[in-house]
């Protein structure tokens, strides 16, 4: 029986799959050094470093958005600016943000339930008038069917001119609508005329028990 490993699989093990590779190391004749030395061979590959987090930065390269007021607007991070770092990754695992997409994708970042994400989004705002405010929500859970959103943060400014604001945001999973499905940011102006140049984000992920994968 061959080692069943998550970064192959592509999610989390079960306890069976977990026993199961614990059963086929010692399932070694060991009356011969041959089947002993396969066996140090194999338990020598399990030493492998066990990661507590992995992080992603993606830069926008692309344009600001116009903004309409009262009407959330879907957030563009093409990933293409110079500042994109993915190097940080778990070994193994693909992009946790879809940029074709415009989207998050937890699964496809080996992310698994008990798992947690901190998101951190540069935005630059423009503000067409005195004491305009912009909101920014993470749409969770799109297309489950039970799709939900969260308020992340809220930011009125007394003059019209163009900011800097930074946004922190963590979720954690624990329900396979939130995992399963992806997310999106999105941001509302109180006026028309207001305008945002994403910066991009850095999100990290901490796994609820370290991993090799």
């Amino acid at each position: 029986m061959a080692i069943t490993t998550r970064g192959v699989k592509g999610s989390a093990l079960t306890h069976t799959e977990l026993d199961a590779n614990f059963t086929d190391l010692v399932a070694v004749d060991a009356a011969t050094d041959v089947a002993v030395a396969a066996l140090d061979t194999r338990i020598d590959s399990l030493e492998l470093t066990h990661y507590t987090h992995g992080f992603e930065d993606y830069n926008h390269a692309g344009s600001s958005q116009a903004l309409i007021a009262g009407t959330p607007v879907k957030i563009l991070n093409d990933g293409a600016g110079s500042f994109t770092n993915k190097s940080y990754k778990i070994p193994g695992r693909g992009d946790i943000w879809n940029t074709t997409n415009n989207q998050f994708d937890w699964t496809h970042a080996g992310i698994a339930f008990g798992d947690t994400v901190l998101i951190r989004m540069d935005f630059s705002v423009t503000t067409n008038n005195a004491n305009d405010g912009f909101s920014v929500d993470l749409e969770l859970a799109l297309g489950s069917g039970a799709n939900y959103t969260l308020n992340v943060d809220y930011r009125e400014w007394r003059y019209a001119g163009t900011y800097n604001w930074v946004v922190l945001a963590e979720i954690y999973m624990g329900d396979t609508n939130t995992l399963n499905f992806p997310a999106e940011v999105h941001v509302t102006a109180d006026s028309n005329g207001d305008s945002v140049q994403y910066n991009g984000h850095y999100v990290k992920y901490t796994p609820r028990v370290a991993t090799a994968t």
